[in-house]
């Protein structure tokens, strides 16, 4: 469990500066899409940094097969 909310809330975290950095936010469009565009990034970077996270937790090999390969 602690891999899993470390893991989200790091996606979180790196969604908002990612958005920034192309220069989309809540001013520049409609929210209901600016929340579209940020949980559609969200997602990806969840599962691309699993595995990281669960290797710095030492478990990297229940991740890699589980959450990587769907296994």
């Amino acid at each position: 469990l602690l891999a899993f909310s470390i893991n989200g809330s790091f996606a979180v975290w790196v969604a908002k500066p990612v958005l920034e950095f192309f220069n989309v936010d809540k001013a520049t469009m409609h929210p209901f899409w600016y929340y579209c565009a940020r949980i559609g990034l969200i997602l990806p970077i969840y599962q691309l940094t699993l595995p990281v996270v669960g290797g710095l937790l030492g478990q990297f090999k229940f991740f890699w097969a589980c959450c990587v390969w769907g296994d």
